[in-house]
């Protein structure tokens, strides 16, 4: 989908009323490609990832919760607890490309970020971040650090 280069860098893309977002043509999305949207751990902003890269995601995920668990960090009810957050509300089902180069935005992550019509675009290797705003990713890229 978005290839091994960072393609898409740190730029406003707009949010129609259908809530479909036009994907940057630089990403060389196909039409009928298969996108899945995703939250990142906590929530705050959205990934766009290609069928790979969503089960190599989820399987970071899931070998995380995993050592916690070996590691006594974590009971087994909230390993199972964790599993169940990542399955019921990181993922959301499939969306397709369409000839416009578009996808529709979930509704709940809409809600959940509060978006409105317009979403912070970062391109990653294989994916794209989609952010409230740019002060909403500047906010939690200084938190990384």
């Amino acid at each position: 989908m978005f290839g091994e280069e960072i393609i898409v860098t740190n730029r406003l893309l707009k949010l129609d009323p259908k809530r479909r977002l036009r994907i940057p043509s630089e990403t060389k999305v196909e039409v009928g490609e298969k996108i899945y949207p995703m939250f990142d751990i906590r929530r705050e902003y959205l990934l766009l990832l290609n069928e790979q890269d969503l089960l190599i995601a989820i399987k970071k995920y899931e070998d995380l919760f995993k050592s916690l668990r070996e590691e006594g960090k974590i009971d087994a009810r909230k390993y199972r607890e964790f599993l169940r957050h990542l399955y019921a509300t990181l993922c959301f089902a499939q969306e397709i490309v369409d000839k416009q180069n578009r996808i529709i935005i979930p509704q709940i992550a809409i809600n959940r970020m509060q978006l409105s019509n317009t979403v912070y675009a970062v391109g990653k290797n294989t994916h794209l971040e989609l952010y409230k705003d740019e002060e909403t990713y500047q906010a939690i890229l200084a938190r990384r650090k």
